[in-house]
This record gives C-alpha cells, sequence and structure tokens, in this order.
C-alpha cells in the first residue's frame, strides 16, 4: 500500500515485478474525501479489507474491500469508527475475527484503543485504551508465535512501546 498526499489525497495499492519496477497500480479514492495511508487486512487469497484516513475531516476512517484479488475495489465508505486523523494498525485473526488499534478521539490524539470485530471490521467492540502523558503513534499489530504484538512510537517518536496479548485471551473477548 501507499497513497499520495499532495494535492487529490488517495491510497493506492502498488504492485512490483520481480525488479522491483511498478507492474500497476490500484486507486482507493471517493468523491469529496482525501483518503491516505491503506491499512490492507487480507482475509484470504482474494478477499481484502482497506481502511483509510480522512485528510478532508470526516472524522472517521473509510473502508473498502476486494474479492478479486486487488484488482479492483469497492467505493471507500465512511464507516461509524471514529478516528483522530491518525494511522491504524489492523490484523486478521481468522474465523471472521479482526483486530485494530486506532486513535478515536480528537480530544485525546495521543491515546489509541485496542478494538475486535467479529465481522471483517464492519463492526468494533474496544478491548483496551491505551492513555497518559505522551503520544502514542504509530501503531502496528503483528503475530508472534500464538501472540499478538501491537508497537507503537512514544513520545516525540523517540521510544517504542511494546505489548503482547496471548491469542487465547484475544479470541475469548
Amino acid at each position: 500500500p501507499a497513497y499520495f498526499e499532495m494535492g487529490w489525497c488517495h491510497g493506492v495499492l502498488v504492485r512490483l515485478d520481480a525488479a522491483g519496477r511498478v507492474r500497476d497500480r490500484r486507486r482507493l479514492h471517493a468523491p469529496g474525501a482525501r483518503l491516505i495511508q491503506p491499512m490492507i487486512v487480507p482475509l484470504d487469497a482474494r478477499r481484502s479489507v482497506a481502511f483509510l484516513r480522512d485528510l478532508g475531516g470526516s472524522g472517521v476512517l473509510w473502508r473498502s474491500v476486494t474479492e478479486d484479488g486487488g484488482q479492483s475495489w469497492t467505493e471507500p465508505e465512511p464507516t461509524d469508527r471514529a478516528n483522530a486523523h491518525a494511522p491504524v494498525a489492523a490484523l486478521w485473526l481468522g474465523a471472521g475475527r479482526m483486530a485494530m488499534v486506532a486513535n478515536d478521539d480528537p480530544d485525546a490524539p495521543g491515546d489509541l484503543i485496542l478494538s475486535l470485530s467479529g465481522d471483517e471490521g464492519r463492526t468494533w467492540r474496544a478491548l483496551r485504551r491505551f492513555e497518559g502523558p505522551g503520544a502514542r503513534r504509530y501503531p502496528m499489530l503483528r503475530r508472534v508465535g500464538d501472540s499478538v504484538a501491537l508497537t507503537y512510537s512514544t513520545g516525540t517518536k523517540r521510544g517504542i512501546a511494546v505489548h503482547l496479548f496471548n491469542a487465547a485471551w484475544m479470541a475469548g473477548q
């Protein structure tokens, strides 16, 4: 995933060949929105969900879906998931479940919230909020063995925090 942030903003899925040259690209854009930083979450070999933040001030995340391996995408639509114009991280957990870390409160721009979806990212339930002095930015989620790792930058991007969540705990939420 990539994005253009100057002028007409939009997310892009770029495919490269074995030599690293651009083979093709697919835009993720919606009229009137300035969508950037697609977080693409593969669901299976053909289906993926993309979440994008909006520079245009909608205050929510946008969602787009592909069912043909990224050859085409639905026009992104606003979700009911609040976003304080901040990057998001998401991870497919299987069986319809997905985890996401994002900032959902414009009055607390340094906070992050870990949420869980049971319907492929259509609706969300909060699991844990990370708050306190200093900023938490640029989250990332990854599987590490039987756990899920959350990392994010802290302060003025001079530190990194790491949290490990037991996958069984997440599955039971």
